[in-house]
């Protein structure tokens, strides 16, 4: 079914200007500042600041295989407007690597919106052959786990750089310990490391429960895939009444995630939250898969 989202404000580039979006299929198919000549059903979003769908890292819990955990946490993604999210896989050692990824999968197959997979490892057992198991699993995201900057010398990087070359993944730091003048010291000396063997990279970890910007999304991969409204994009999207926003002295609206609640969340088409109504469609996300990491990547790999 083809209709229009008439008259919504998107704030992009630092500008808000009114758009309207032709969906087919429940894909983007046409961006157009105003559509009246137009015949299909419209949804007037006219008075809502309309954004993408966010998507953010979560906190694996205990309890997270059971469905109502798993749905209890996804109502509250789905009341912040997160259409999407990344789960980390933690393994000790290479053995415990594919059996814990399966197990995820299968604790996620009733999720109701979209995942991603990152494995989170201790630095020490990174080697070639777990990065090829990592390959094979579809993994791209992969954080290390480390105590001291000793730790980060201690790896083969040229060996690990070898492995990447094909099919790079994004390596990501999580130094224990994440205040002081110790964590700066870590986080300097895996960026340099990082640089020197040109490495997809984020050198701090990631805040559970924060939205990912479009320069991180880019760097994972998963951008332009999501987090943009766009020409060919799912339709995952907010919609924000906009006498609720404050605004700066430009008249552009302040959107704090934490203090303000969408109006209405779209994922894949479907509506998962409508006022104080939520929609929950068990088995409707799906893990997403990056074919390369990095793809808007500053850095060269």
């Amino acid at each position: 079914m083809k209709y229009i989202v008439y008259g919504a404000s998107l704030f992009s580039n630092g500008c808000l200007t009114q758009q309207s979006l032709l969906i087919s299929d429940n894909k983007v198919c046409y961006k157009k500042d105003t559509m009246d000549n137009y015949s299909f059903m419209k949804l007037d979003a006219k008075g809502f600041l309309l954004t993408p769908g966010y998507l953010c890292f979560v906190q694996q819990e205990k309890e997270a295989g059971s469905f109502t955990a798993l749905k209890k946490e996804c109502k509250r993604l789905i009341a912040k407007g997160v259409t999407s999210f990344i789960t980390v896989v933690e393994a000790k050692s290479q053995h415990e690597l594919l059996p814990s990824i399966k197990l995820c999968r299968q604790q996620l197959l009733n999720s109701p919106i979209d995942y991603y997979l990152a494995v989170k490892i201790p630095l020490k057992v990174l080697t070639p052959g777990l990065i090829q198991i990592c390959k094979k699993a579809g993994i791209t995201m992969l954080i290390l786990d480390y105590s001291t900057p000793e730790e980060l010398q201690s790896i083969a990087w040229s060996w690990i750089r070898g492995v990447l070359h094909n099919q790079p993944l994004t390596l990501i730091s999580a130094p224990k310990g994440q205040s002081g003048f110790s964590f700066f010291k870590k986080r300097d000396k895996f960026a340099e490391l990082m640089k020197r063997y040109g490495f997809s990279h984020f050198s701090q970890p990631f805040s559970p429960g924060v939205p990912l910007t479009r320069e991180d999304l880019g760097i994972l991969g998963i951008y332009p895939h999501k987090g943009d409204i766009r020409v060919g994009g799912s339709v995952d999207y907010n919609l924000y009444l906009m006498d609720k926003l404050s605004y700066t002295v430009d008249e552009n609206p302040v959107l704090d995630y934490d203090s303000y609640i969408p109006d209405c969340v779209i994922h894949k088409g479907k509506v998962l939250k409508a006022g104080n109504v939520y929609y929950i469609h068990p088995g409707f996300g799906e893990e997403c898969k990056m074919a390369l990491s990095g793809s808007f990547l500053p850095y060269p790999v």
